[in-house]
């Protein structure tokens, strides 16, 4: 499957941008940085996935963020995608990161 459809399959449209978080499953915490965010979800790239699992839940903390909860959706072997969790707490950071950063 090429790029652009899966670009066309993606409820929200992905803004690309970089900044340092950190993950934590529960169990452990993990540097990572941010590659893309959306309304619905956020791409990591981390130097390891070993530790994430689809549908583990996760809290992912960042500076220009704060404290976002989800649940993973897919991992490779640098890459983990999360799926924001449906509350209006999470959707309002994410509304004021996109208003900030993206005006």
């Amino acid at each position: 499957m090429s790029g652009d459809d899966q670009s066309s399959r993606r409820r929200h449209a992905r803004l690309e941008t970089r900044m340092f978080a950190k993950i934590s499953n529960g169990m452990k915490i993990d540097g990572a940085m941010v590659q893309d965010l959306s309304m619905s979800g956020i791409g990591l790239e981390m130097h390891s996935t070993a530790d994430q699992e689809p549908g583990n839940q996760v809290e992912i903390h960042c500076g220009e963020l704060g404290c976002i909860n989800g649940a993973v959706r897919w991992v490779r072997p640098d890459r983990v995608g999360i799926e924001f969790a449906a509350s209006s707490n999470n959707a309002a950071k994410i509304a004021a990161f996109f208003k900030h950063f993206k005006g």
